[in-house]
């Protein structure tokens, strides 16, 4: 995903340095009129969104991405893993207000963890369209953390990993 904003923008950058190249050239101005002045602007700030957005493969973290596509047998041995210990708290703390107005949906989470399976992040991918699903599914992932360290041979010469994990809530089982 970050790739294809990253690509966007230099695009967009690229674009509007042409544009603002022809105008000034069709128009006969210099870099003192305010056309100019605020298309440089502009340019600035596009190119400063895009350093941000490029700041991680500067400061050389490298991040390894874990789904349940995964055709790695050790990937998937740790993904098992994380998502075992998530389910066993989620079926513990299954939310109550949810079993009561009988909510149901998924809900698409990324959590980066490091290599000694500390959680760095929780993210949200997907919505369910529920806040209280949502918000139990960073529960759980909370509350069953830490997990096991990450193998060697799992995270490789990458600072942290990635696992992109599907919550399918739904009551009739619960109830």
């Amino acid at each position: 995903m970050s790739r294809k904003i990253t690509f966007q923008l230099q695009l967009l950058v690229c674009m509007l340095c042409i544009s603002t190249f022809s105008f000034a050239v069709e128009n006969n101005l210099n870099s003192n009129d305010k056309e100019m002045e605020k298309r440089e602007k502009e340019i600035q700030n596009l190119t400063k969104l895009l350093k941000q957005f490029t700041s991680k493969k500067r400061t050389g973290i490298k991040i390894k991405y874990i789904t349940s596509d995964s055709k790695n047998p050790k990937d998937a041995a740790y993904l098992h893993h994380f998502k075992s210990k998530v389910e066993i708290v989620g079926n513990k703390l299954y939310p109550k207000e949810a079993i009561i107005k009988n909510l149901a949906g998924s809900v698409l989470i990324v959590t980066a963890i490091n290599k000694d399976g500390e959680v760095l992040r929780i993210r949200i991918d997907a919505s369910s369209g529920h806040r209280i699903l949502d918000e139990a599914a960073k529960n759980f992932i909370r509350r069953a953390s830490p997990f096991r360290k990450v193998p060697l041979n799992v995270i490789k010469d990458k600072q942290e990993i990635n696992i992109i994990y599907r919550f399918k809530f739904h009551t009739e089982t619960i109830k």
